[in-house]
């Protein structure tokens, strides 16, 4: 077995990957971002919306804050 080959090959592969598809990384940051975004933004929502679709009458106000407003106000 050539190891010289083998590494060389291998750095081959690593450099094409890197730099031949540099396109595909920047795509994988952006939707690395939206998706950062997107989890970020589920916590700050998800009470609100647990509450309408209880069926609370009338609709909760809506809190301005991080948290939801069952766990500040008692209810």
């Amino acid at each position: 077995m050539d190891y010289g080959n083998v590494i060389s090959n291998s750095f081959e592969y690593t450099k094409e990957a890197l730099v031949g598809k540099w396109m595909q990384w920047v795509i994988l940051a952006v939707m690395a971002l939206v998706q950062t975004f997107t989890v970020s933004l589920i916590p700050l929502l998800s009470g609100y919306v647990v509450r309408v679709l209880a069926g609370n009458t009338p609709a909760p106000p809506r809190s301005t804050g991080g948290a939801s407003s069952s766990s500040t106000d008692g209810r």
